[in-house]
């Protein structure tokens, strides 16, 4: 008895193609990179002169170079992190919602 409906049930078949313009996302994001950047050097500057500040220390040495090197680093991570992450979520969400409009 299956093998009758099979017969009598004609093969259907779809086929969805995405067309995405990834070099605005592309570019985008790295505007959002440059940027977040700046501000992680900004609050680097900002930790090491209180630091310097706290610590008494009126010349630049190799020692504060070093820190902000490590300062700026950690910042930059956790922004970059960040950015990484939202944009991420930004991609799921409009792929899911491409997926649920072609559903219905």
């Amino acid at each position: 008895m299956c093998t009758v409906v099979l017969l009598l049930c004609p093969q259907v078949s779809f086929r969805v193609e995405y067309h995405v313009r990834s070099a605005s996302y592309l570019r985008n994001f790295v505007i959002a990179c440059v940027i977040m950047g700046l501000v992680a050097v900004a609050l680097a500057i900002y930790y090491l002169t209180n630091w310097q500040k706290r610590a008494n220390m009126p010349e630049i040495d190799v020692v504060l170079i070093g820190k902000f090197i490590f300062v700026f680093a950690g910042i930059f991570g956790t922004i970059l992190f960040a950015v990484l992450y939202w944009t991420s979520v930004y991609w799921t969400l409009l792929f899911k919602v491409s997926i649920s409009a072609c559903s219905h």
